[in-house]
């Protein structure tokens, strides 16, 4: 008996439709291809002079940074190793208001990262009087 049961129940095969699948990829597809940028990323131009200039600004009322070869910073004579000890000491000193502007130095072969890395920081610091210079020798 249970032989006759089994021959009478049918199997049924489950199809999956593939065609809302397709949709559905086709409209992913184009939603990312919008939301792309193909653009590559563009490099800065960015070159400092070769010489320090003569700089038309008292010398007395301007704060020196030097960014050393080695990665440490020397700020009006006082060498730091690391842009959190460098940041402490250049806000103490603008916070006193005898400076008006801050010219930046680098040594020959400094990385141009931290060159940005510095200029990013003085922004936060809310220095917009900036100059800079290249190399001393």
């Amino acid at each position: 008996m249970e032989n006759k049961i089994k021959k009478n129940q049918r199997t049924v095969k489950k199809k999956v439709n593939i065609i809302p699948l397709i949709d559905i990829i086709f409209l992913l597809l184009i939603f990312f291809m919008l939301a792309t940028n193909f653009n590559q990323n563009q490099n800065i131009d960015f070159s400092t002079p070769e010489k320090l200039t003569e700089s038309n600004s008292d010398s007395n009322v301007v704060l020196y940074l030097k960014i050393q070869k080695n990665g440490y910073f020397m700020l009006d004579g006082s060498t730091f190793k690391n842009e959190k000890e460098l940041k402490k000491n250049m806000l103490m000193k603008w916070d006193k208001k005898k400076y008006s502007s801050l010219l930046i130095t680098t040594e020959k072969d400094v990385i141009l990262q931290n060159l940005i890395t510095t200029m990013d920081m003085v922004k936060s610091i809310g220095i917009s009087e900036v100059s800079f210079s290249g190399p001393l020798e």
